[in-house]
């Protein structure tokens, strides 16, 4: 069974087989038994397939058991590599 996890900042690739990557995307989560909570900020993306971004979270560090990350606009296809990173020193 998985558990809660807290996430402070979510960093993204596009592709990396073809030139392809998203440019805007939101994020949502939940813990297990609860509703999906969506976070309303649009966080910038990728220019191009390889080089990572990092956004910070706005509203700090969230802890959730399941993540989903919703492409809004993109090169190509959707093309989304995504590593979500937690507090430093946790």
């Amino acid at each position: 069974m998985f558990r809660d996890v807290t996430v402070e900042s979510i960093v993204t690739r596009g592709n990396g087989f073809n030139d392809e990557w998203t440019t805007l995307y939101m994020v949502a989560y939940r813990s297990d038994d609860s509703s999906w909570t969506q976070d309303n900020t649009v966080y910038f993306a990728n220019v191009d397939a390889e080089t990572p971004v990092t956004n910070d979270l706005t509203n700090g560090p969230i802890s959730g058991q399941y993540w989903r990350i919703y492409p809004l606009a993109f090169v190509g296809q959707k093309g989304l590599r995504v590593d979500l990173l937690g507090p430093q020193g946790v």
